[in-house]
């Protein structure tokens, strides 16, 4: 790569091939970029195929101190091989300064050959420019350019030369980039890569994008109007001061960012609570004075406390519950004792002389204690006797209305029931000997379930109360406590039961003949056809025992009898039913007589 920024290259120039005769003629010129100056590498020449047998000398031409021509190189005799196409010189390998102008010759030999280069430049090479003329030379003409070789003019119309003028780029003010590269080659500071400086109003990058005078922060200052941090937007000169965030917000290093204004030693930054007061800092002493001395962030911490009390009636003992906690002494009317239980009675105190009143004066806790006292038992119901769990004593030596100087009442809300009463059947221990309705006459009573008057003789308590309670009978002897119609003394009826409790049944109440009934419900205990249960017969025998016996005559349909139809005429039919209505009427009394 040169300085200049361009890799090494071959650039090539040159006419197009042009005719005359039928014959084309052109020539190249093969300029190459070397150490920052250009080298011409080779000259081309143009041969038609309708010239054979040429001769070509190739030659450039510089200008000599005397501004006089002067052969600088030349290729000798070339023999051109026939065939059409460029024939190329020898590596010429000539460095060409800038902007000075060559001459570049082709002589070429040749039978009824007329042969010319045109003009194509100038030529734009990116690293380097080059503008040509074109030449021509008849006969002896050299235009001041000395033979080369042949002699002189032994070649007429043969002698053709181009003149270049290479100009290449320059670096004006010296800054290592050529005036190509260069955005201003009259400015050192201004070239590509260097960085930009702000506020010189010189475009040191070459890069138009670059702000000269930015505001890269956007707090509306820039760089070049006094911003002494960019980078950040709370800092520039219009900014107040922020003290111990470790920025100069308002570009003065005139103004502290962490100041000691009390000259305590003691910075705001490193805790100062209040610099304007030089007595205030973190490690002051602590003093009672309301203040936060030492920066604590407490007020009159780390001094001692002392708890003090009310003392309105002035005994020297304060009132527990008025409290004052003070690193200054005591207040007015305040003392450290706050032990008094009555701090509106001077003579209530703790250590004051108990006296038989009702009130604790020491403090204690207990009223009147340490007096001789009497002991007296609340008695409730006022029979003279009181109950030794309920016990009050007293420095007075009075009985307080409601209680007794005698204990031992068993039940305090009962006047019958004390020490000595007399022992009633009442369930109670009426005397307080721990035994109920003792010395009291006993007697069974009977359980009367049925309430007949007469109760179970396997079933008795013994009571001392005058009346039975209720289901229980004085007599016993009940053979069926179940049923009220039986018990002794009890009427005897046609019923099959033991109503007197005699132990057996009534004659009459047996059944002789087996049917069922009793004597005493069957009209003929001896027949088991006659009883209240069976069918009436036209048989003249009172079957039903209801008290009629229905005949033949009876069945008789033509008989004016009362009893007309009341039975069929065959032996053995039932009765009418109007007459087993009348036979069970009188049936009925009958057992009613029988009983």
């Amino acid at each position: 790569m040169s300085a200049f920024g361009f890799a090494p290259q071959i650039d090539t120039i040159g006419g197009t091939a042009s005719s005359n005769n039928g014959g084309n003629y052109a020539y190249k010129l093969d300029l190459y970029q070397v150490n920052d100056q250009a080298q011409l590498d080779t000259i081309e020449v143009y041969l038609d195929p309708q010239v054979n047998n040429a001769e070509v000398i190739y030659a450039v031409y510089g200008p000599s101190p005397m501004f006089a021509w002067e052969l600088v190189w030349d290729s000798g005799r070339q023999q051109l091989t026939n065939g059409a196409g460029f024939k190329a010189s020898p590596n010429v390998d000539i460095l060409l300064q800038p902007g000075v102008t060559y001459a570049i010759g082709v002589y070429l030999t040749a039978d009824d050959v007329e042969y010319w280069w045109e003009s194509t430049g100038p030529h734009d090479l990116g690293w380097a420019t080059v503008d040509e003329a074109y030449y021509a030379v008849n006969g002896d003409e050299w235009f001041g350019l000395p033979d080369p070789i042949f002699g002189g003019g032994n070649y007429s119309n043969s002698l053709y030369h181009q003149r270049i003028t290479v100009t290449l780029p320059e670096d004006v003010d010296g800054d290592g980039v050529d005036e190509l590269t260069d955005c201003d080659d009259n400015e050192p500071l201004a070239f590509p890569g260097n960085p930009e400086v702000s506020c010189d109003n010189i475009d040191n990058d070459c890069n138009a994008g670059t702000i000269d005078d930015a505001d890269d922060d956007g707090d509306g200052v820039s760089v070049c109007s006094g911003d002494c941090d960019d980078t950040n937007a709370q800092v520039n000169p219009g900014m107040v001061e922020v003290i111990c965030d470790g920025l100069d917000n308002d570009c003065d290093v005139g103004t502290s960012n962490n100041p000691d204004d009390d000259g305590d030693g003691v910075t705001q930054c490193s805790g100062d609570c209040d610099d304007a007061d030089p007595a205030r800092y973190p490690g002051a002493l602590e003093l009672c004075d309301g203040i936060d001395n030492d920066c604590s962030g407490y007020v009159d911490d780390n001094v001692v406390y002392t708890d003090y009390f009310e003392d309105a009636d002035g005994d020297g003992f304060g009132d527990p519950a008025l409290g004052q906690t003070t690193c200054d002494g005591a207040p007015s009317g305040f003392v450290l004792d706050g032990s008094d239980c009555d701090d509106g009675d001077v003579d209530v105190y703790p250590g004051a002389v108990e006296i038989c009143d009702g009130i604790d004066q020491d403090c204690d806790g207990v009223a009147d204690n340490g007096l001789p006292t009497t002991d007296w038992f609340a008695d409730t119901d006022g029979d003279g006797f009181g109950d030794g769990g309920d016990v009050l004593a007293t420095c007075d030596g009075a009985p307080p209305s409601g209680y007794s100087d005698v204990d031992g009442d068993c039940d305090p809300d009962n006047d019958a029931v004390y020490p000595g009463a007399d022992e009633f059947c009442d369930g109670l221990d009426n005397d307080c000997d721990t035994e109920i309705d003792e010395d009291v006459v006993y007697r069974d009573v009977y359980a009367d379930l049925d309430g007949d008057g007469f109760g179970d003789d396997n079933d008795t308590q013994s009571i001392c109360d005058p009346d039975a309670p209720d289901g229980w009978a004085e007599q016993g002897g009940d053979c069926d406590d179940g049923l009220d119609f039986v018990y002794p003394g009890a009427e005897e009826l046609c019923d099959g039961f033991d109503n007197d409790c005699a132990g057996d049944l009534a004659d009459d109440e047996l059944d002789g003949d087996g049917d069922g009934y009793p004597a005493c419900d069957d009209c003929n205990d001896l027949n088991p056809n006659t009883n209240p249960g069976m069918e009436e017969t036209c048989n003249g025998i009172d079957n039903d025992c209801d008290g009629d016996a229905p005949t033949e005559k009876d069945c008789d349909p033509d008989s004016d009898e009362s009893l007309k139809g009341t039975c069929a005429c065959d032996s053995g039919q039932p009765v009418h039913g109007l007459w087993l209505l009348l036979a069970l009427v009188v049936g009925i009394r009958r057992r009613a007589s029988c009983a």
